[in-house]
Parts: structure tokens; C-alpha cells; sequence
């Protein structure tokens, strides 16, 4: 359903439902008090830095299955966890 030979509307599908999954765990960290709005770039909107993300991830999933899976899904998921770690969620050292 991904990939090079996959379906366009499942992974527009995908990358809409990883977006609204960032974007409400970045609203659940600011009322948490674990990242604060500012944290992220001042040029750069809430909305921009979710789709990126969410982009991202598709874009790392769909280049795993091209390569053929070599890696574990936990690897990619472990990948995937520093991406959102380093860039939306206040960046390294904070655990989420």
C-alpha cells in the first residue's frame, strides 16, 4: 500500500492521520508543561513543522520498505522517536 507501486490515497491517508496524531501530542505536551510553544522555530507554524513531520515519516517508511526492510520496525520506530524528539518535542535529552 506504500512505496514506489503503492497507493496514493492510503499514503496521503497516512500522512493526514500522522499529522493529527503530532499535532495532538505536541497540544498534550504544552498542557503538560513538557514543551512550550516557542520551542519550536519562530518562522516556522505549528501547522508547517506537523505536516513536515508527518512527511518525514512517511517518507522514512516508504524508503524502508524500497530498501526491502533491512532494518528492524523497532529500528525505524527508534529513528522516527529521535526525528520527533530532536525537532518538535524540545529537543534532545527530553524523554516522551
Amino acid at each position: 500500500m506504500m512505496g514506489s507501486d503503492g497507493d496514493p490515497w492510503f499514503t496521503a491517508h497516512m500522512r493526514e492521520h500522522l499529522a493529527s496524531m503530532t499535532e495532538q501530542r505536541i497540544l498534550a505536551r504544552e498542557k503538560l508543561q513538557l514543551v512550550s510553544p516557542k520551542d519550536l522555530p519562530k518562522r516556522i507554524s505549528r501547522k508547517v513543522a506537523v505536516s513536515v513531520i508527518a512527511a518525514s515519516f512517511v517518507g522514512i517508511v516508504s524508503w524502508w520498505l524500497e530498501d526491502g526492510m533491512k532494518h528492524s520496525p523497532e529500528q525505524v520506530a527508534a529513528w522516527m522517536r529521535h526525528l520527533m524528539k530532536g525537532h518538535l518535542m524540545g529537543g534532545p535529552g527530553k524523554e516522551g
